[in-house]
């Protein structure tokens, strides 16, 4: 071999090498960036998926709902929370933590009890309620009720909080009106009235006419 010919095979022999490893750290950076493209998107995607719950509370009388109504005195309500998830990814760990009036103002009829849901899916709803008496009147505002919530099983440590209130509920508890008589009645009484008026005037009648039949006695006679 010529000796000439050796620093020229050596740079050929260089310059393939330095072709290849660029070919290899561009094919690297290539798979790095479309690594990290799925990632980003993978994240992107999951962060786009949430739960969101809706909390409604209301005064439930006679099977009907209301935000804001009124009882009476002794009557018995119910009070009812209803959770509803409109996100896009079910809700978990779901608990609830409201205050109660004291006995003496809202009677309980039902434990007070406040309930907890392991998973509460998308486009589900929850609901739960307690029933009361009204034992004293007065305008009352059952204040909203906090929901703490998760996106994961609490265990997980991607797991996010998220906290919500509900709405408030109005009552108001009048006292019972007063006693009012039918017009049927009355006219029964005032018939029961009138036939004693008449039969005391009859008595009263006929014992004068045995008064007035009743002989005189005669003064006696002079011999």
């Amino acid at each position: 071999m010529n000796k000439r010919d050796l620093p020229f095979k050596i740079r050929i022999l260089s310059l393939i090498l330095i072709s290849v490893m660029a070919v290899i750290a561009a094919n690297v950076i290539i798979y790095q960036n479309i690594g990290y493209n799925q990632k980003t998107q993978a994240v992107y995607a999951q962060s786009t998926e949430f739960p969101e719950l809706v909390v409604r509370k209301e005064i439930v009388k006679e099977n009907r709902s209301y935000a804001k109504t009124e009882v009476q005195i002794n009557e018995t309500f119910t009070l009812l929370v209803t959770i509803k998830n409109i996100g896009n990814a079910p809700a978990y760990n779901v608990t609830v933590n409201d205050t109660f009036f004291p006995e003496w103002v809202f009677e309980p009829l039902t434990e007070l009890i406040l309930p907890s849901f392991w998973k509460i899916d998308n486009n589900t709803q929850v609901s739960f309620g307690f029933t009361f008496i009204a034992k004293k009147t007065g305008l009352y505002t059952f204040k909203p009720a906090k929901v703490v919530y998760w996106s994961q099983p609490t265990n997980n440590p991607n797991a996010q909080k998220y906290v919500t209130y509900s709405s408030k509920a109005i009552l108001e508890v009048s006292p019972l009106p007063p006693e009012t008589t039918p017009l049927f009645t009355l006219f029964q009484e005032g018939l029961t009235g009138i036939s004693l008026l008449v039969t005391l005037l009859l008595i009263f009648y006929i014992i004068s006419l045995l008064l007035s039949k009743t002989p005189k006695p005669q003064a006696a006679t002079k011999k």
